[in-house]
């Protein structure tokens, strides 16, 4: 039963092996492989069953991690609504400070954790410090995106041991270029938009690892394993 005791147990491991959490992409797209029809609009792709899946997710799940640009446009709770469970903390990476104060996300009595640039400027920093945010400074390249690898270092170092990564785009894309992911649960919409904006920027080709496949109501949900994390 050795396997089964290591997907039982693939957070603890993953963080007592590593020092780092482990890393779930969950995707919500269209067949063509589109998360939404154009960047800065919301767009609704899933049915209830994936919705009260993402829910159940969230509740296994130390921390839910999204970008700037998710707050800005869907301007989600992050929390668990569709089923019973613990609320997961919030994790925000916004190098540049963008994102209203007033957002849901900042409103909550659960813990938020921002993750900005070192170099930004704080006009918030007073108003969100009052909303129990904790904010983090790291260092961000010459476009003000934030090291992903540093940013997994830090929440493993304050003992958050899994995350589930929920968006968008960007973000995503980092986590996947850098091999910086365990699981990616993929949630298929039955739809094919024929524009928009692809789930994840690749420009190699990669054959992944197939964990399972079950229909979610209309929806299909996949989850693939990293299993070229050693080679990277």
């Amino acid at each position: 039963l050795e396997e089964k005791g290591k997907e039982l147990n693939k957070f603890f491991f993953k963080h007592i092996f590593t020092g780092l959490p482990f890393v779930t992409l969950k995707i919500a797209q269209s067949i063509d492989g589109k998360i939404t029809e154009e960047k800065g609009k919301q767009t609704w792709l899933t049915g209830k069953e994936s919705a009260k899946y993402v829910h159940l997710l969230r509740s296994q799940n130390d921390a839910v991690l999204v970008g700037a640009g998710t707050i800005n446009v869907d301007n989600p709770f992050l929390n668990v609504r569709h089923v019973e469970g613990r609320d997961p903390i919030k994790i925000i990476i916004d190098g540049k400070m963008t994102t209203d104060t007033d957002s849901n996300v900042y409103n909550t009595s659960k813990t938020t954790i921002l993750f900005t640039s070192i170099a930004t400027t704080y006009q918030k920093k007073d108003e969100l410090s009052q909303k129990n945010v904790k904010i983090i400074e790291l260092e961000s390249d010459s476009n003000g995106y934030i090291n992903v690898e540093n940013m997994l270092t830090t929440l493993g170092q304050i003992g958050i041991t899994s995350v589930l990564v929920e968006g968008g785009a960007e973000v995503f894309s980092s986590f996947y270029q850098k091999s910086l992911w365990d699981e990616m649960v993929i949630l298929q919409a039955p739809i094919l938009l024929g524009k928009g904006i692809n789930s994840i920027e690749n420009s190699e080709k990669r054959e992944l690892e197939l964990f399972s496949v079950e229909k979610l109501g209309n929806d299909v949900k996949y989850i693939f394993k990293n299993d070229n994390k050693s080679k990277n």
